[in-house]
């Protein structure tokens, strides 16, 4: 019923190629039917043992740097914002107290005149 399929040899009548085995460099092929299902069960084992959402390290860390890197740009530009605000809101303030101050000045040359 298994048979091993190595490379350049050609796959036998009614057998379908159900896996690879790296170890044996060779495709297992089993009768066409049950290969299929086979397939299905070396890949729920695969599954099982790897485990079905695992992340690998190198999936780990490069989430860790994207996170990482995005909260730093975040700051930087939480940060810029806040010293454009400072600067907009100052100026603004600069803007009100001299009107303010023009027209405490202006009221003063009124009673002076008077």
């Amino acid at each position: 019923m298994k048979k091993l399929v190595f490379e350049g040899e050609k796959i036998p009548k009614f057998y379908g190629r159900s896996y690879y085995d790296p170890i044996r460099n060779c495709w297992v092929c089993y009768l066409i039917p049950i290969n299929v299902f086979v397939r299905m069960w070396m890949i729920l084992k695969f599954m099982l043992r790897r485990g079905i959402f695992r992340t690998t390290i190198y999936e780990k860390e490069l989430n860790n740097a994207y996170r990482k890197g995005f909260e730093e740009g975040k700051k930087k530009i939480d940060l810029e914002v806040y010293r454009k605000g400072l600067c907009e809101g100052f100026d603004m303030g600069m803007e009100r107290y001299e009107m303010i101050f023009e027209k405490v000045i202006s009221h003063r040359k009124k009673r002076k005149k008077k």
